[in-house]
């Protein structure tokens, strides 16, 4: 590193032993991409989700949401949705050992454009032996335990998919003035969201569901500025999905 780059510790002139960490922020990540870190998967956990049953995570309960990277649990969620992708993702059954295996464009997947396509028995699209799980992947902030705000993705498919919609519709219903008294439709990262889980059942079976509720639009500058620079990393396409196993690979029956 030459002289002129070189970062030197500030001396303080104060009584205080506090260091200034503000000095050097984003410093260490100028080389850091897509393929060098890894976005937080948001779960909501099922009675028969691979987390409980393996004992992934200590306290892990049905109904609970869980951060795949901080191993966090939520009972309820606190977020704000940056950007919104619709995906066909891929997935070997668990009965043969299980695994995510890519995405594909849900044009191609309905327009007939891939040939091979079938649906099993229960109604699930297959390719080469694999599942295609049509999901609803909401980029968004979600407020951890301390208070602070962090990047995550919450994926939703299966039975999730009509909650995701309700969730799109209120963004869509929002209504703002603008100086001129001008009405608009705000972005959907302008307001902040909580998600519950609610139990429902069909044929025998139960299993739990995130429903969204509006709470406030954001007023704090420096959140709103995180929430802007989520949305343009998303949008850019520069956060790799990548869906973990644990969770992700399991059978319809087990995750709902």
């Amino acid at each position: 590193m030459s002289k002129d780059k070189e970062l030197k510790v500030k001396e303080s002139t104060e009584l205080s032993d506090v260091i200034d960490f503000e000095q050097y922020a984003g410093c260490g990540m100028e080389e850091i991409d897509k393929e060098s870190i890894a976005i937080p998967f948001i779960y909501l956990l099922q009675a028969k989700s691979a987390a409980i049953e393996n004992g992934v995570v200590e306290g892990a309960q049905s109904g609970m949401f869980w951060n795949n990277v901080t191993n966090e649990l939520y009972d309820t969620l606190t977020i704000i949705p940056c950007h919104y992708r619709r995906r066909y993702c891929k997935w070997v059954p668990r009965k043969l050992g299980g695994g995510y295996r890519g995405d594909m464009d849900p044009v191609e997947v309905e327009s007939g454009l891939i040939k091979g396509i079938t649906e099993n028995e229960k109604g699930i699209k297959m390719l080469n032996g694999e599942e295609l799980h049509d999901t609803r992947i909401h980029y968004v902030l979600v407020k951890s335990s301390s208070g602070l705000w962090q990047r995550a993705i919450l994926s939703l498919s299966k039975t999730q998919v009509k909650h995701s919609k309700n969730w799109i519709a209120k963004w869509s219903a929002l209504k703002m003035k603008n100086a001129k008294g001008e009405i608009y439709t705000p972005a959907s990262f302008t307001h902040i969201y909580h998600a519950e889980t609610m139990t429902e059942n069909k044929n025998g079976d139960s299993w739990k569901t995130a429903r969204f509720y509006l709470d406030e639009p954001i007023k704090d500058r420096e959140l709103f500025k995180q929430a802007v620079d989520f949305y343009n990393i998303a949008a850019s396409g520069k956060v790799e999905l990548q869906q973990d196993d644990v969770e992700g690979s399991a059978t319809p029956k087990e995750v709902f």
